[in-house]
């Protein structure tokens, strides 16, 4: 029974692939990626470089800041501190962008902040 579950698996998302690359190829996306495989590359590099980049960030601000937040010495800040930093969840993140934007310019700095 197991097994014929997975085969029946794979043909859904074999039928959902196969569906998926004809409606791209019927919106005439498909035989344009050749054309452009350079500039996707270029800007998925770019992309990743950038989110690794804000990830890098992220990891070497956030943990340091959660350990001493941590220390009895800190505890008192800790509350003060994780609503300053929780801001961020709240606002849009259209609007974050928006004012990276105004604040950095268009460009690297903006994305990763």
């Amino acid at each position: 029974m197991l097994s014929s579950l997975h085969t029946a698996t794979r043909l859904v998302l074999l039928a959902g692939v196969f569906a998926f690359g004809a409606y791209l190829q019927a919106r005439g996306i498909l035989p344009g990626i050749p054309e452009y495989s350079r500039d996707v590359l270029y800007l998925s590099r770019q992309h990743l470089t950038l989110a690794a980049i804000s990830g890098g960030l992220a990891i070497a601000i956030g943990l340091p800041l959660g350990i001493l937040l941590t220390r009895p010495r800190f505890e008192r800040y800790a509350n003060i501190v994780t609503q300053v930093v929780n801001l961020g969840t709240t606002i849009p993140t259209l609007a974050l962008v928006a004012l990276a934007m105004s604040i950095f310019g268009i460009g690297a700095p903006a994305a990763i902040a």
